[in-house]
């Protein structure tokens, strides 16, 4: 009885002391600064990351570009220097309105080789409801250099497949050399820029998943055809293949990005632009691909 009394009182006494012991320690922390987090953008190194620092950039886009950051937190995760020439509405190829038409990729890349830019000029003087970012970019433009640019991205596709009330833009074949139609235009930017500056590294990146606009059905994109009957999908796997037959770096956002209809809300803000987090993503995963394109 006696030892059964003394380990009793022995446990009671242990288990009180670890109590009290606790009690401390959790005390103590609760006054100590919560940790900074570390945040990486990218699953590279810090030496890796490295590689494209001091490099110039430039992208090319659509209003996914234009309103997007993406490019700055390129230019943050890679240190280059990174000049956003997104511009609203535009496609890749021909375009019916002119306010939008000027500024295609397919138009400035002309105006960029033979520095005439008087079609733009004229545009960007009417009343066209262009936005500031679009006016900036334009003239920014205007004031780079090429041969100073060591690094091209071109994002642009889903007004080419969408095309809203503007109609929608044929995918063409793959010997195409025109702008009127996708692939069209896609060898005609890719000779055009890379004839008159060869020095350059070009990348062609694909357009994210989308919604469709609401005035063409609303539906996802993976289960709905534009007017065309032509699939999203298939403007992706357009740009797929002009990069494996220019050989060129070409990043499938389509299929990288995780983006779909499951997730579109926490990522988009409407039915085809992303919002923070979705260009935070965006950013990164092009980073990680240039970051690994370039390792070597």
């Amino acid at each position: 009885m006696k030892r059964k009394k003394s380990f009793k009182f022995i446990s009671a006494f242990l288990l009180l002391t670890t109590a009290l012991l606790s009690l401390v320690y959790f005390r103590n922390q609760a006054n100590q600064p919560f940790p900074e987090t570390e945040h990486s953008t990218v699953s590279a190194t810090p030496e890796q990351q490295n590689i494209l620092a001091g490099n110039t950039m430039v992208t090319f886009g659509d209003s996914v570009t234009e309103f997007g950051h993406y490019p700055e937190v390129i230019e943050m995760t890679t240190g280059m220097t990174v000049h956003n020439l997104g511009f609203k509405g535009t496609r890749l190829a021909y375009h019916p309105h002119s306010a939008y038409d000027e500024f295609s990729p397919t138009k400035l890349v002309d105006a960029i080789v033979s520095r005439d830019f008087s079609a733009q000029d004229v545009a960007i003087q009417e009343d066209r409801n262009y936005s500031e970012e679009f006016i900036d970019h334009y003239h920014h433009l205007k004031r780079i250099d090429f041969n100073d640019v060591d690094l091209v991205s071109l994002l642009i596709g889903t007004n080419d497949y969408m095309g809203n009330q503007a109609g929608v833009v044929s995918l063409g074949h793959s010997t195409d050399l025109t702008r009127e139609t996708f692939s069209g235009a896609l060898n005609y930017f890719i000779t055009t820029i890379l004839d008159a500056y060869p020095h350059l590294e070009l990348v062609l990146i694909t357009p994210t998943w989308r919604m469709n606009h609401e005035n063409l059905g609303g539906e996802s994109a993976t289960i709905q055809p534009n007017g065309n009957g032509d699939y999203l999908i298939e403007f992706v796997d357009t740009i797929l293949k002009s990069g494996q037959h220019h050989n060129l770096p070409t990043l499938d956002l389509y299929r990288t990005s995780g983006f779909n209809e499951e997730n579109h809300a926490d990522f988009f803000v409407d039915h085809v632009h992303p919002n923070e987090e979705g260009y935070e993503r965006i950013g990164n995963v092009i980073s990680q691909f240039l970051i690994e394109t370039y390792d070597n």
